[in-house]
């Protein structure tokens, strides 16, 4: 489905340069093309076992960071509400 996305995003982007050139230049022009394909570095024959281990780190770093950000104190000295002054009662 994203191939078709990029396919037509590219033939509009294509046709609007050309009609932009076309408007700028009176003469004729020749540019070259620019290729828009999608491609993978990590994982250039998109086997699923290969993302595994970054989705696995992904999840990892989201749940500690949860666990960090839920253990927070509330009364912390970087909240932006004053303590109240301290009781003078023995």
């Amino acid at each position: 489905m994203t191939a078709i996305r990029v396919s037509y995003v590219m033939t509009v982007l294509e046709r609007l340069n050309r009609q932009f050139l076309r408007d700028l230049y009176q003469f004729q022009m020749t540019y070259g093309h620019i290729d828009a394909r999608l491609r993978t570095g990590y994982n250039p024959n998109l086997y699923s076992r290969h993302f595994f281990v970054p989705g696995i780190v992904a999840f990892v770093v989201m749940l500690i960071s949860l666990l960090f950000t839920s253990s927070a104190p509330w009364g912390s000295a970087s909240s932006s509400q004053p303590s109240p002054p301290p009781s003078s009662r023995p």
